[in-house]
């Protein structure tokens, strides 16, 4: 919602799917990791307070691999 007196027209809403697929090792001594944060790459906006004329962008399609390891 955007602040009481803004008279721009209200943000759009949006889903955002986060996917994140893990492996563990059979000794359980490292792990890896894929994420991908929203999935199906949805336009989001969080409103600003009017200085900002097109809000503020979130974060697009996003992959990240992590691995961990335990000494």
């Amino acid at each position: 919602k955007r602040a009481q007196g803004d008279i721009r027209a209200e943000i759009d809403d949006y889903s955002n799917v986060n996917f994140t697929l893990r492996y563990f090792s059979s000794d359980r001594k490292w792990n890896t990791a894929i994420s991908i944060k929203n999935l199906f790459d949805s336009e989001q906006r969080d409103p600003s307070d009017g200085t900002m004329p097109n809000d503020y962008p979130l974060e697009s399609r996003a992959a990240w691999l992590t691995t961990a390891f335990e000494f």
